[in-house]
C-alpha cells in the first residue's frame, strides 16, 4: 500500500491492540521499521541497497523482513528456475548477514478445482520457491474462518492444519 495507508494500519493496529502509536520513521524506534520503496531483490546492486536500509547506522537489524507480496520484489520471470535463482540468492545472503527471518507472501497458482486437497502446493511459478522455503503455510478462507495449513516444516513434520476464527471484543 501507499505509505498514507502503511502509517493509517499501524496507527490502527496499534490502538487495537491498546500500544502506544510509534512512529517508524523514528530512528530511535527499534521496534518497527516500514520501508516504502520496492527493492528489486533479484538484482544485486538493489538487494545491497535494502541490506543498508534495513539496518541504518547505529540501529538494530529487524528480527523478522516482511516481502507482501513476492512480485513487488522481483522482476525476472517467476517461472523460471535461473530468474528466479538470483533472488533467492540474494535474500539467502541478506539472512546470513543479518541472522533475520523473512516472511515471504506469495500466490497460489490458480486452481479449477474445488477440491482443497488439489490446492496442495501449487506456488505460482517455479517450484524452486517451495524448494527454497524452509516453511510453507497455505491461507485459505472457510465461510467466515481462515484455513492455516503447514503445508511444508523443512526438518520437520506438516500437514498440521488450524482453523482461524475471529472473535469480537468489545471494551465495554
Amino acid at each position: 500500500g501507499s505509505k498514507k495507508k502503511n502509517k493509517q494500519r499501524l496507527k490502527w493496529t496499534c490502538r487495537a491492540h491498546g500500544l502506544k502509536t510509534m512512529n517508524p520513521e523514528d530512528p530511535k524506534c527499534n521496534d518497527l521499521r516500514l520501508i516504502h520503496h520496492s527493492f528489486l531483490l533479484d538484482r544485486q546492486n538493489e538487494a545491497s541497497d535494502f541490506l543498508s536500509h534495513l539496518a541504518p547506522e547505529n540501529s538494530p537489524v529487524p528480527q523478522l523482513i516482511i516481502l507482501d507480496p513476492l512480485d513487488s520484489f522481483f522482476v525476472g520471470d517467476e517461472n523460471s528456475v535461473k530468474d528466479t535463482k538470483a533472488f533467492r540468492h540474494n535474500v539467502d545472503k541478506i539472512i546470513e548477514a543479518t541472522n533475520s527471518t523473512f516472511l515471504v507472501v506469495h500466490h497460489a497458482a490458480k486452481n479449477s478445482g474445488d477440491d482443497r486437497n488439489q490446492k496442495r502446493i501449487l506456488l505460482r511459478g517455479s517450484t524452486a520457491w517451495f524448494g527454497w522455503a524452509d516453511t510453507v503455510i497455505r491461507v485459505d478462507k472457510s465461510e467466515d474462518n481462515l484455513v492455516l495449513t503447514l503445508e511444508k516444516q523443512r526438518n520437520g513434520p506438516s500437514g498440521f492444519t488450524f482453523e482461524l476464527k475471529p472473535i469480537l471484543c468489545s471494551k465495554n
